[in-house]
């Protein structure tokens, strides 16, 4: 003799909902959905979407909601939980899954020469500023040694540096490429300021490196005085 069991959804176990609770509820963070309809609490976990999130995410979607963007060579899709390519990234694009935007070497995306680790102790060091004269003013060259990528063995290519003068008043970052930078900048004499630098990676910026500098009187002042 068979014995056949029909649950109503209100006595469905967490994790199923429908008629004899034969659906699975696919709800963030592992929580269980109404019994009825399906409907979650709160997000969808990840790779689903819809009304009761049931809907898996469509090819080149993944994560909460399907929102992210998948980012695999030759257009391929991508793990709709995770983002994971079965083969290489996109080009301009590294990471576990693909989501870490390469940065600009020579005006091109180059992932061999992106550090994708943001390090705090990936500081800049032996920050120096040269400076010369010529036409009466002065120009000033900052320069610093290359930072070296911990895993992977190369030099990085992107900073920032940042010019304070003596009212600490912010400023935007100004991102270059290389390890020297002719500041088109026009100084005050005799003046304290802040040169700052910092590595610049996929993840963000790090650590800046501080060098205080006071910029000597001009030329053409000094011959007014005399």
């Amino acid at each position: 003799m068979f014995l056949f069991l029909n649950f109503t959804p209100s006595e469905c176990v967490d994790g199923t909902y429908g008629a004899n609770c034969a659906q699975t509820c696919h709800c963030a963070d592992g929580v269980s959905c109404n019994g009825t309809t399906g409907q979650c609490d709160g997000h969808c976990a990840e790779g689903y979407t819809g009304d009761n999130c049931q809907l898996q995410c469509t090819a080149g979607h993944f994560g909460f909601n399907c929102a992210k963007t998948c980012h695999c060579a030759d257009d391929l899709s991508c793990n709709g939980t995770t983002g994971r390519c079965n083969g290489s990234c996109e080009t301009g694009y590294t990471g576990a899954n693909c989501q870490e935007q390469c940065l600009n070497f020579g005006a091109k995306p180059s992932c061999n020469t992106t550090c994708t680790t943001l390090d705090p102790n990936l500081r800049p060091q032996l920050l120096n500023v040269s400076s010369y004269s010529g036409g009466g003013l002065f120009t000033h060259t900052l320069s610093w040694e290359p930072v070296s990528c911990s895993r992977n063995d190369f030099n990085i290519v992107n900073y920032v540096y940042k010019v304070i003068d003596d009212q600490d008043s912010d400023v935007e970052p100004v991102s270059v490429e290389g390890t020297t930078v002719d500041l088109n900048l026009s100084l005050s004499d005799c003046t304290r300021y802040q040169f700052k630098v910092a590595a610049q990676i996929s993840k963000g910026i790090g650590s800046y490196s501080i060098l205080p500098y006071t910029t000597a009187e001009s030329k053409s002042k000094q011959t007014l005085k005399s």
